[in-house]
């Protein structure tokens, strides 16, 4: 088992060191194409949760994403996911990419 590890935090006073049971849960959640022009961003950091969750979150965060939400596909660390959204759970440092339908070939 791998010991715990203190983690560096980078804030506007500078570095402060910070005890690994007291490190930040995220999310790292990346926008694509329509997403990215819905929101005006390309990514985000969220809690982990379920996915549904996470897509509630999205959209009150970012409105017009409530648009394009319903039209996109999901990966998780780069596996996608189906089903229940809020069945789905993505945990602890783990990337969500928010795949907006493509056009061409």
């Amino acid at each position: 088992m791998e010991a715990s590890r203190d983690v560096s935090v980078f804030t506007d006073l500078g570095s402060v060191l910070l005890p690994a049971n007291l490190r930040c849960m995220t999310v790292s959640v990346r926008l694509f194409a329509a997403a990215r022009a819905a929101a005006g961003v390309g990514g985000v950091q969220v809690d982990p949760g379920s996915l549904g969750t996470i897509l509630r979150v999205l959209e009150s965060d970012y409105p017009s994403l409530a648009e394009v939400l319903p039209r996109c596909s999901y990966l998780v660390d780069g596996v996608a996911v189906h089903g229940d959204p809020d069945e789905v759970m993505v945990g602890d440092g783990l990337e969500l990419d928010v795949l907006p339908p493509f056009a061409g070939g």
